[in-house]
This record gives C-alpha cells, sequence and structure tokens, in this order.
C-alpha cells in the first residue's frame, strides 16, 4: 500500500454507516498485513442535507466514533455537483459559486490549517527530543546525573532520543 494516509468521505446515509465499518476493518487488515503505518487521515461527510434528521444522525454518530478526525466542513447535496461530471469538469471549474465547490473549496483550506498543525506539532516535539538529548549528552559528559537516572538510563536514553528525533525529522520532510 503506498499511502500513509487516508481521507474517508462519508455520504449521509444510513448504508454508509456499514461501509465505513467495512472500510475500517480493511484498514486494519492493510495494517497488519501490507502497512501498519497506513491511517485515518481524516472523515469528510458529503452530501449532508440539513432538512433531514437522518444526515444529522449519520454525522452524530461519526463525529462519535471518530472525534476530532471528522473535519468541520460538511459537503451539502447540491445539485450543481451533481451535474458537473456530466459536463466533464471538477465542481470547482463548473460552477465555483455553488454551494457545494465553495464547501470542497473551504474543505482544502481546513485540510491545510491542520495539515500545518500538525507539522508545527512534530517540529515542537523534534526541538524538545534534541533538549532532551543535549541534557543527557551533557550529563553523561560532566558525570552529573539527573535525580531518578542514573548513568546507565541515560546511557539508554540518548540512543533512543536520537532515534526518535531521526525518524521525527524523516517524517516531516
Amino acid at each position: 500500500v503506498a499511502a500513509d494516509s487516508v481521507l474517508i468521505p462519508v455520504q449521509c446515509e444510513y448504508y454508509a454507516l456499514e461501509g465505513i465499518a467495512d472500510l475500517m476493518r480493511s484498514i486494519k487488515m492493510c495494517n497488519k498485513r501490507l502497512n501498519p503505518e497506513l491511517s485515518v487521515q481524516g472523515i469528510v461527510m458529503t452530501m449532508y442535507d440539513g432538512r433531514t434528521k437522518l444526515s444529522d444522525q449519520v454525522v452524530n454518530e461519526v463525529r462519535k466514533f471518530f472525534g476530532k478526525k471528522v473535519y468541520k466542513t460538511m459537503i451539502p447535496r447540491n445539485v450543481r455537483l451533481s451535474e458537473a461530471p456530466s459536463h466533464r469538469k471538477p465542481a470547482i471549474a463548473y460552477d465555483k459559486e455553488s454551494k457545494g465547490a465553495r464547501a470542497y473549496l473551504h474543505l482544502a483550506g481546513e485540510l491545510i490549517k491542520r495539515e500545518e498543525k500538525a507539522a508545527k506539532a512534530a517540529e515542537a516535539a523534534a526541538a524538545a527530543a534534541v533538549q532532551v538529548l543535549l541534557a543527557a549528552n551533557h550529563c553523561l559528559a560532566t558525570g552529573l546525573v539527573l535525580p531518578g537516572l542514573g548513568y546507565c538510563e541515560l546511557g539508554v536514553l540518548a540512543p533512543i532520543v536520537w532515534g526518535l528525533l531521526l525518524v521525527g525529522l524523516a517524517e516531516s520532510a
């Protein structure tokens, strides 16, 4: 499996809940056999119709299970979105002012913000790891012992922190 994450669109329909359960089983199978790093990047609610209780019920069930992985932006049921493929155009090119096209643009912005936030968190974790590593190396070099950590623990800690730092830098690149 070449992907490291999946973005799952979920129609606000009853059978979509069954489909997402099957998809999650498939992802777990991929984790075990093909790609242990594969994860759910996010869930996008599509074909949302605020006039129906079913749409709200499906959204609530998905949010209950997936929590913050569900994007706030919901793609509405929209005629212009349905017409675009028959004209061989993406929705944004077909009618960029339609509610559906605007929702997809908003979703793109939300996705970018999430990714930027994750990148900043990874950078902060890497910086913290460097500080721990520098402190451990300083303690080993000067003979200083931190409370609760002897030389043995520091000797084990330094390579682990280096490994975590290198993995974190490789993933953020």
